[in-house]
């Protein structure tokens, strides 16, 4: 069933492209199989078996006649050499289309995959296992083109069996029968081993997910493993699913030689048997045998080519069914509105918020926030502030349209938040989460992701405005993979310039100034203070004090909003805040004068 829509995805994948594929395949089948079959006129006109050269041969004096040719040697291998050759072209035409309809299907696959991945709502997105994710694009995408070649040569095998039989039945209908059913018995008695192949390819697929998840997450933490001297705490984390996918690999591979044995050696040993007793038995001429063991010289490799591509696609197809399972997951998730349909150009204002009588649930239906009524108006400044597991994320998120109320209403500039509108609202957000990302590439790459129009001069002004013109001179210096040329300060800074650059409508700061010192958070703050009024802006943090100049700041406990009101007004008032604010003593104030970096 799997393979069936293995084939039925390739079609729709590569539309007429296949047809052609399978024509060329025929083709060349049937020219190998006629070349074959022609060596037996030739033999005739050599001298040897019944010197007429059978049926072959009397459809080769006519073709030869009709070109005006004599049925001479001389004549014969013209013909042989001109099919020689067209079997050559045929052969390397139809190689070349298929070498290029496989990158072709790997790429579509990986485009499918990313596409359907980016499209979905991020409450899909947030449940899934980031090491699964990059597997499926860089792993299961690529074994799904190794899918494609197996079904590739299952049908030229098919092809290449079936056209050269019918030659072979035409020439000798008895040894042909026995062959074919010999060959159809080794089929079966290795039948076994393709079902075990299915099981190895479910089991690879699973452990190289596992094994990328946690080579990602590793990676993540060289510093902390080498710091730590926990070299072999890594190793070890590893190491279970480097040995599960080594024996799933390894008894794949084998079961593949296996069957390559026991096709080899028996049509071997059953092209013997006909060279000795074919003569005697079927009554079948000296040429006619040379002949038909020719044509089975040729075609017990294509039987067995079968089984091992029978086995080896067996191992692959989990990857095209994991794919196409995220794939569907994905687009059943997906928004209404894809970001290329949205207008591109968004308006270059502050926008107002407002939550309205908001409420959200998990999906077990467990309450996060509740009875939620905020209103932020346009070019605010608003700090949310509480305890961790609060609701602040699910707040921002909500404001971003990550995620949907269960009931109640978000509003942005006074019209409901709907599906419509999603992409085009994001389109104004600057937005810096907790883990800075620096991508590969320039300094000014890197500010101006994802706003292709941003010029230098706008560039450097958001870098002057997030501290950061000092991280390297050159706009086009580059950061390393990931940012691995910068300190962590630098790499939030960079992200920092990058969510203020463009013009948003509404900047996102959650826990943005965490890894900075107190000198550039200083001169952060400053940049925001300065912003006021001319965009909205929304930060989380849990330092009290780096909120003291908003507008205003909201206490967020258990899911709802407990308090309201100004730094000063809030530092007077008994609750969450004041008991905090308590506890964040001086030393925090002045700490790290040397900075994150």
């Amino acid at each position: 069933m799997a393979f069936q829509s293995l084939i039925i995805d390739i079609v729709r994948a590569l539309k007429w492209r296949v047809p052609l594929l399978v024509v060329l395949t025929f083709l060349v089948a049937a020219t190998e199989g006629l070349t074959i079959a022609a060596l037996l006129p030739l033999l005739a006109v050599l001298g040897l078996g019944d010197g007429e050269g059978g049926r072959v041969a009397e459809i080769s004096r006519a073709a030869l006649d009709w070109l005006g040719l004599p049925f001479t040697l001389g004549s014969v291998s013209l013909v042989l050499g001109t099919l020689i050759a067209i079997s050559a072209v045929l052969f390397l035409a139809q190689a070349r289309l298929a070498t290029i309809l496989k990158a072709r299907y790997v790429a579509q696959w990986q485009r499918r995959l990313a596409e359907a991945l980016f499209a979905a709502r991020w409450t899909h997105l947030r449940g899934l296992a980031r090491g699964g994710l990059v597997s499926a694009i860089t792993v299961e995408a690529p074994r799904v083109g190794a899918a494609f070649y197996q079904a590739n040569l299952i049908a030229t095998a098919c092809m290449f069996i079936v056209a050269q039989s019918l030659i072979a039945l035409l020439l000798a209908p008895y040894a042909t029968i026995v062959l074919v059913a010999f060959g159809a018995c080794l089929f079966l008695l290795t039948r076994a081993l393709a079902s075990r192949a299915a099981e190895d390819g479910r089991a690879l697929t699973r452990t190289n997910a596992q094994l990328l998840g946690r080579v990602g997450e590793i990676a993540n933490a060289l510093k902390l493993v080498k710091a730590t001297a926990s070299e072999g705490a890594a190793l070890a984390q590893m190491g279970d699913s480097i040995a599960r996918i080594e024996r799933a690999s390894a008894r794949a591979s084998f079961d593949v030689q296996i069957t390559r044995a026991v096709f080899e050696y028996g049509g071997a040993a059953a092209i013997i048997l006909l060279l000795a007793f074919g003569p005697r038995i079927g009554a079948v001429d000296v040429a006619s045998t040379i002949v038909v063991v020719a044509l089975f010289v040729r075609l017990f490799p294509k039987i067995t080519a079968l089984r091992q591509c029978l086995q080896s696609v067996a191992v692959v197809l989990p990857s095209f069914e994991a794919c196409r399972s995220i794939e569907e997951a994905a687009r059943d998730a997906s928004e209404s509105v894809r970001s290329q349909d949205a207008p591109a150009d968004q308006p270059r204002r502050a926008a107002s918020l407002d939550l309205l009588g908001v409420e959200v649930r998990s999906p077990e239906g467990r309450v996060l926030v509740t009875d939620i009524n905020i209103r932020i108006r346009a070019g605010e400044y608003v700090a949310i502030v509480g305890p961790s597991g609060a609701g602040k994320t699910t707040l921002l998120d909500l404001l971003i349209g990550l995620i949907e109320a269960s009931s109640g209403t978000v509003m942005v500039d006074g019209e409901p938040l709907g599906p419509e509108r999603l992409v085009g609202w994001r389109r104004r957000i600057g937005y810096l989460g907790q883990d800075p990302i620096a991508f590969t590439g320039t300094i000014a790459e890197n500010v101006g992701w994802g706003r292709p129009n941003l010029g230098r001069d706008q560039i450097r002004a958001a870098l002057l405005a997030a501290a950061a013109e000092g991280i390297r001179p050159d706009l086009d210096a580059l950061v390393g993979e990931g940012g691995v040329a910068l300190s962590g300060g630098e790499r939030q800074r960079l992200a920092l310039a990058r969510a203020l650059a463009g013009e948003p409508g509404l900047i996102v700061l959650d826990e943005a100034t965490s890894a900075l010192d107190s000198r550039t958070e200083s001169r952060v703050l400053d940049t925001l203070r300065a912003l006021k009024g001319s965009v909205t802006i929304l930060v989380v943090s849990h330092r009290l004090w780096s909120v003291r100049d908003a507008d205003r700041i909201i206490v967020v406990e258990d899911g709802r909003v407990t308090q309201e009101g100004t730094y000063e007004q809030l530092s007077t008032r008994p609750g969450w805040f004041l008991e905090t604010l308590k506890d964040q003593d001086s030393s925090m104030i002045g700490r790290n004068a040397e900075g994150a970096d």
